[in-house]
């Protein structure tokens, strides 16, 4: 909240990340740096993660699918509808390169560089439409077969940068999308894939540095492609953050405070009077079969109340 010392400060909180970025010496260091912006929150190149597994729903399995774009869909790259947005995107890439210390011509480079390998992301990307059928994203296979899928990209490193516990299967999402990643990383220039990171870097952290970033952050993302027409407030912001990153802790704040003392067995008492009534509502009905007054009362009985908190854990209200 204190945005005097934000502005400050300017890029400076991220200068470090930056500089580990540039100074990666060639594409066998890019499986660990990877890895340590995607545990930052970052979306480079493709996402890996704990899903349920598609043939067991009370199991987690390893996962991973196609990502890395920096506008929401690869329609926006593709249909002839979006070239002004596309437009748009690289001027807004140049301008936050700009506000890093790129100069002018060379920011203008380099994001239309990035625009050229975020477009060959999105033709090798997945439909929208097709991703609904869930088969289409069912691809199980072992981590050497998946392995397989990018030969010149070392996924033992990134696991391992990770802390990804051992799994013997995964589920691979598009396993064409990195066939062609692995191809696009063995062909683009190793100062490419680094402006690429970068950008995407400075972009994940733009709303949280000084004014010049956020302002423009918001104005590409917010109003060009929402049209949303104002920046809310800082502290609705900070708050928004706190949710989405301490949710379980901030819900356990407000438990405290709002739903206190025997407010939920209070609750509990309330709702379990109500669904005896019910029962004894089902049970005089004399236009009701017996055995369909069984179902019924099984379906009363079958309801998840939801009240107040969960036990495990006291978090979100």
């Amino acid at each position: 909240m204190d945005e005097a010392a934000v502005d400050k400060a300017g890029d400076k909180p991220i200068e470090p990340g930056i500089e580990r970025i540039r100074n990666l010496g060639s594409k066998a260091d890019l499986p660990a740096e990877v890895a340590r912006l995607h545990d930052q929150g970052i979306p480079v190149f493709f996402r890996f993660g704990a899903q349920p597994d598609p043939d067991k729903s009370t199991a987690e399995i390893a996962s991973a699918g196609q990502a890395g774009l920096g506008l929401p869909d690869r329609s926006y790259y593709l249909n002839a509808k979006d070239e002004e947005i596309r437009q748009k995107y690289v001027k807004h890439i140049s301008r936050m390169l700009q506000l890093i210390g790129v100069s002018p011509s060379d920011a203008d480079t380099q994001a239309k560089e990035i625009m050229a390998l975020e477009t060959k992301l999105a033709e090798s990307s997945m439909e929208r439409v097709a991703m609904r059928d869930p088969s289409n994203t069912h691809h199980k296979m072992s981590e050497a077969e998946f392995q397989a899928l990018t030969p010149d990209f070392n996924f033992q490193t990134y696991f391992d940068g990770r802390h990804s516990p051992a799994f013997t299967n995964m589920n691979v999402a598009q396993p064409d999308f990195f066939k062609a990643l692995n191809t696009l990383l063995a062909d683009t220039s190793l100062d490419i894939l680094k402006h690429y990171m970068v950008w995407h870097y400075v972009s994940g952290n733009a709303a949280l540095l000084s004014k010049p970033f956020v302002d423009e952050n918001f104005d590409f993302y917010s109003r060009t492609l929402t049209g949303a027409e104002e920046l809310q407030p800082r502290w609705k912001r900070c708050t928004q953050l706190v949710d989405r990153s301490l949710g379980e802790a901030l819900g356990q704040k407000y438990v405290a405070k709002a739903f206190a003392g025997q407010s939920k067995q209070m609750t509990q008492q309330l709702v379990s009077m109500i669904e005896r009534q019910m029962a004894a509502d089902i049970d005089s009905l004399t236009w009701m079969s017996q055995a369909t007054k069984e179902q019924a009362l099984a379906k009363l009985k079958g309801v998840t109340n939801k009240i107040g908190y969960p036990e495990i854990g006291r978090a979100h209200v």
